[in-house]
């Protein structure tokens, strides 16, 4: 049985030699047991994506691979802590913060969560 996709959120940060670019937009995000692969668009209605991820989530935090749609990026690998809320209009609201260093990335779900971001 196939885990249901869900609509996230997401936004990162890379430094880029001091100064910083960020990029956001949505996520399909499929958690199956302690596994989670994230689809990283842009815009809903862009259909091209920027990232995917591919994480193990357990009780130390996340570990994750990111692969760039662009070949000639090298996947990179991530950790972090997983931040769970209470259930709010039928919906646990759920943050990742995943970072190496030089790179940050969020992804968050809620009852917002087919909304964009601000």
């Amino acid at each position: 049985m196939r885990a249901p996709r869900q609509r996230w959120n997401w936004v990162q940060s890379a430094d880029l030699g001091g100064r910083w670019i960020t990029t956001q937009g949505y996520a399909e995000v499929t958690l199956a047991g302690n596994k989670l692969h994230a689809t990283l668009r842009f815009h809903a209605e862009d259909g091209s994506i920027y990232q995917s991820l591919e994480a193990i989530l357990d009780e130390d935090g996340v570990e994750a691979t990111v692969r760039s749609s662009d070949p000639t990026v090298a996947p990179f690998h991530l950790g972090g802590t997983i931040f769970q809320g209470d259930p709010r209009d039928g919906v646990e609201p759920m943050m990742m913060l995943l970072t190496d260093g030089t790179t940050v990335l969020s992804l968050a779900h809620g009852p917002h969560s087919d909304q964009g971001n601000l």
